[in-house]
């Protein structure tokens, strides 16, 4: 399993406890815009004038990772097969790095964007409450005990 694998792993089973209807596109649809938020970080840091470019280009380039994504993890239940098999070796420690990647991977796209410091501090106080809620509130799926 590989490190991409287990973040879509720790989101899945985070967001199957509240969303019980469609997980794996909730799933798809939040690692698609870390993903963005990450290729839009990186430009950012080479200096690449991101400005210039059009609105329906970011269109297309976030349906292209989504796209991508759903080959990767979707195609033929890949992934839940894979997730029942790799549930057992889940542990704390890869869902704190889980969290940490995720909040580091916003907090860096906030800060370069110039964002604000209230403006991301309440994002970032959002998602957290989310998913503290969603761990103390949420069932757990059942198809995966």
């Amino acid at each position: 399993m590989n490190f991409y694998e287990l973040i879509y792993l720790n989101i899945y089973l985070s967001l199957s406890r509240t969303n019980k209807s469609i997980p794996e596109w909730s799933t798809l649809f939040c690692l698609s815009i870390i993903f963005f938020f990450n290729l839009l970080s990186t430009l950012r840091l080479l200096n690449i004038d991101i400005k210039g470019i059009e609105k329906n280009l970011f269109y297309v380039i976030l349906g292209g990772i989504f796209g991508i994504h759903y080959l990767y993890f979707q195609m033929g239940n890949r992934i839940i097969k894979k997730i029942t098999d790799l549930k057992p070796k889940l542990n704390l420690i890869s869902r704190i790095l889980t969290i940490f990647y995720l909040f580091g991977t916003i907090s860096l796209f906030c800060y370069l964007g110039n964002v604000g410091l209230n403006n991301s501090l309440i994002l970032i106080i959002g998602l957290g409450a989310m998913v503290i809620f969603s761990q103390v509130f949420g069932k757990k799926n059942k198809q995966f005990e």
